[in-house]
C-alpha cells in the first residue's frame, strides 16, 4: 500500500489517505444517495435473461425511490433453478442485521433438500424497516425474477420461519395456500423464555419441555390437537393455568402452530440452515464488522456467485441418502422373524405399519382405534401410542416416509429402507449385509491412507 522501503516512517494523514485510497480502490466510490446506488447496480449487473450465464449474479428487481423503499433482490439463474427441483416445495426465510453502516437489513431466501442442504435462492438488501411489505416484495421478487430467466413458477406448499408476525401476514398475502410453518427452535426458545412470567416453577420446566417435544412429533394436525388438548389439562391440574392459557393462544391456536412434524411431514423442521447461512456471511463475509452500502454490495456479489457454484457441486437431493448404518439396520430389521411376520399380510395395500419401541405396552387394535380415531385419554397415553407402532407411506413425491422420530429428522430410517427391501425389491449394499447389528462408524474421518512409517 505504501513504499516505506528505507524511506521515514509515514505521518499519520498519509497513512490515512492510502487507506481511503485502497478501500475506494477496491470497492468503488462510496454511496451517498439512493441515485449512487441505482448507478452502481445498472453499472455492475447485467439484465436477466433466459440466456444468462448460470452463475453470473444479477439484480433482476430494485427500487432505490427513497431510502425507506431501497429495495434489491440478487441472485442467479442457477440458484433459482433449484426451486423446480422435485422436493422443493418449502420455502425458508428470515432477516439479519448489523451488517452496514446505513442499518440496511439482509432478507435471505432459500430451500433445502432430502440430504438437509440448504440451497440459497436469494438476497435482498432492504431499509432499516422489515414488515410485511418487504416481505411480500422478496416474495414477489422470485416471480419476477423466475419470469425473466424463463423458469417454472414457484408455489410453494409452506413458508418456514421464525415468529415475526411480518412473515406471517406476508405469507398469508403472497402465498395463500401455504402453510405458515414455525421453525421448532425457535419456538422452543420462545416457551423457555415465557416460563418465568407465567410462573412455571424452576423444577418443572425441564419435563415440560420434554413433554413438548414428545408433542412436537404429532403425525398430523388431529392428532396434534387431541394431544395437544391432553396436554393442556395436565398442565392445567398441576397449577399451570398461566402457562397453559399462554401456550394455547399462542401455538394451539394461533396462527404459528405449525411447528410440529405433522404439519409438512417430510418437509424441515427447523430454520437453523439459514441462522447458519447468516453466521456464514458475518464469519467470511463482513468478517463480523459493519461495511458501507456499496462495499456489502460488492462482497454479497462474491458470496452469491460462491453459493451459485457450490450449489452446483453439490446439486439439489430429491432422495435422502442412505449411510451403511442405516442399511445395516433396515437390513437387520426386515430379517427379524417377528417383524417379517408382523409386516407379511400388509405388503398388499400402499400403507404400511411397524412396531416400535413401546409395541409391548399397546396392543396393535388399540392402536388402530386411537389412530383412526385421533383420541387420547391422557398425555402419556398418546406418549405410549407414538412409540408403539409406526406409519410407513408414500408422500405426494413418492418418498417413503414413516412417522419415528428418525424419519421426521433425516426423511429416511430403517423401518422405510425394510420396507423398501420387502415390498419394492430395493435391497441393501452387500457391505450392509455382512455387518453385524451393533455396527457403528467409527468417529472422524475416513483413514484412506497407511502410516507414514511400518514396521512388519
Amino acid at each position: 500500500m505504501l513504499n516505506a522501503n528505507n524511506d521515514p516512517i509515514p505521518e499519520t494523514i498519509k497513512l490515512k489517505n492510502a487507506l481511503l485510497y485502497a478501500k475506494r480502490k477496491l470497492n468503488g466510490p462510496p454511496l451517498i444517495t439512493t441515485t449512487d446506488f441505482a448507478d452502481r447496480i445498472e453499472a455492475d449487473f447485467t439484465e436477466l435473461t433466459p440466456e444468462t450465464e448460470p452463475h453470473k449474479v444479477v439484480c433482476p428487481v430494485y427500487d432505490t425511490e427513497s431510502p425507506e423503499r431501497l429495495f434489491a433482490f440478487f441472485t442467479t439463474r442457477h440458484l433459482l433453478s433449484n426451486l423446480s427441483s422435485v422436493g422443493a416445495t418449502t420455502l425458508q426465510t428470515d432477516g439479519t442485521y448489523k451488517l452496514t453502516y446505513e442499518g440496511n437489513i439482509l432478507i435471505t431466501l432459500a430451500v433445502s433438500d432430502k440430504a438437509r442442504r440448504l440451497h440459497p435462492v436469494g438476497v435482498a438488501i432492504i431499509g432499516k424497516k422489515e414488515d410485511a411489505a418487504v416481505y411480500e416484495r422478496a416474495f414477489e421478487a422470485i416471480t419476477t425474477a423466475l419470469q425473466k430467466a424463463g423458469l417454472p413458477a414457484f408455489d410453494p406448499n409452506a413458508v418456514m420461519s421464525d415468529g415475526d408476525p411480518a412473515i406471517t401476514a406476508a405469507v398469508a398475502s403472497s402465498f395463500p395456500n401455504a402453510r405458515r410453518l414455525t421453525c421448532y427452535y425457535h419456538m422452543k426458545k420462545q416457551v423457555q423464555k415465557r416460563m418465568g412470567s407465567k410462573k412455571v416453577p424452576k423444577d418443572r420446566r425441564q419435563t415440560i419441555l420434554e413433554e413438548i417435544k414428545s408433542l412436537q412429533l404429532a403425525c398430523s394436525d388431529a392428532i396434534f390437537k387431541s394431544a395437544a388438548r391432553r396436554l393442556l389439562q395436565r398442565w392445567k391440574q398441576l397449577g399451570l393455568k398461566a402457562f397453559a392459557t399462554y401456550f394455547k393462544r399462542v401455538w394451539v391456536k394461533g396462527p404459528l402452530q405449525y411447528w410440529y412434524e405433522g404439519a409438512a411431514m417430510g418437509e424441515v423442521s427447523t430454520n437453523n440452515g439459514l441462522e447458519s447461512l447468516h453466521g456464514r456471511i458475518k464469519r467470511f463475509g463482513t468478517l463480523r464488522k459493519k461495511m458501507s452500502i456499496g462495499s456489502f454490495v460488492k462482497e454479497m456479489n462474491r458470496l452469491i456467485g460462491e453459493w451459485s457454484h457450490a450449489s452446483e457441486t453439490h446439486t439439489f437431493q430429491s432422495v435422502p441418502p442412505r449411510t451403511v448404518a442405516l442399511e445395516v439396520k433396515g437390513f437387520h430389521w426386515s430379517e427379524d422373524p417377528f417383524n417379517k411376520e408382523f409386516v407379511a399380510p400388509q405388503l398388499r395395500t400402499g400403507i404400511y405399519f411397524v412396531p416400535g419401541s413401546f409395541s409391548n405396552e399397546m396392543s396393535y387394535r388399540n392402536y388402530g382405534r386411537c389412530d383412526l380415531r385421533g383420541r387420547f385419554k391422557t398425555f402419556g397415553h398418546f406418549v405410549i401410542w407414538s412409540k408403539a407402532y409406526y406409519r410407513v407411506f408414500r408422500n405426494s413425491d413418492g418418498l417413503l416416509l414413516c412417522t419415528c422420530a428418525s424419519s421426521a429428522k433425516r426423511f429416511i430410517c430403517k423401518h422405510s429402507i425394510a420396507i423398501e427391501r420387502m415390498k419394492f425389491d430395493i435391497d441393501v449394499s452387500l457391505k450392509a449385509k455382512a455387518l453385524p447389528i451393533d455396527f457403528r462408524p467409527a468417529r472422524g474421518r475416513p483413514k484412506f491412507i497407511s502410516a507414514a512409517l511400518s514396521i512388519d
